[in-house]
């Protein structure tokens, strides 16, 4: 393979361009240990050498700072070290180590986001918001399925029960932005207007 460029990243970083659109970062340090120029050729040898002495070892040790700041999904973190120039094949082996060894866990991760949010969200909205996170429809589903029975209803009147929406429901002009707010949450119409009518009777 050919060195095609040499891009400056920052100051001390560059990131390295093969032929076939194979990019990886680097230290200017290391560009220079490497020997690496553009327009040179790169061996299988030294670019095996590059991938496991370097990539692969800091790839692993930026992804379990990201994983410092809270839970994330594969995806998430499989986006961040794909947004600091590491290669696919070592994303893959960075990934598949971290859920290997527990550090990221889909259906844990799901199992905690809808214990956080169910009180607040609907399940339509919960769902949008996973899958926008990377996590599978299939894995979304099966966890509703089998590990979790959420009452839409429970939740809405959960929600419908906090002091401001009862005193707005008190007031027959407000009742269409109550509405507004809990169907912008994700909650169908039937769901609401029976939610709304018993918040109300209650109060």
């Amino acid at each position: 393979m050919i060195v095609e460029n040499i891009i400056d990243i920052d100051k001390k970083k560059k990131k390295i361009l093969l032929d076939n659109e194979y990019v990886f970062p680097l230290y200017n340090s290391e560009v220079k240990k490497f020997k690496l120029e553009a327009g040179q050729e790169i061996s299988d040898l030294l670019l095996d050498k590059i991938e496991k002495e370097v990539l692969y070892p800091r790839a692993k040790e930026r992804a379990l700072y990201i994983l410092d700041t809270g839970e994330k999904t594969r995806k998430q973190v499989e986006d961040k070290l794909t947004l600091s120039y590491y290669p696919k094949r070592i994303v893959d082996k960075v990934s598949n180590f971290l859920t290997e060894y527990g550090y990221i866990d889909d259906l844990r991760y799901i199992e905690l986001y809808v214990n956080a949010k169910s009180k607040k969200k609907s399940r339509r909205q919960i769902e949008c918001e996973l899958l926008q996170k990377g996590i599978e429809k299939n894995d979304i589903r099966e966890f509703y399925a089998d590990k979790f029975d959420l009452s839409e209803e429970d939740a809405l009147m959960s929600l419908l029960s906090k002091n401001k929406y009862v005193e707005m429901l008190k007031d027959k002009s407000s009742e269409s932005k109550v509405f507004a707010a809990m169907a912008r949450k994700g909650f169908n119409y039937e769901e609401i207007t029976r939610c709304i009518a018993k918040i109300k009777e209650l109060n």
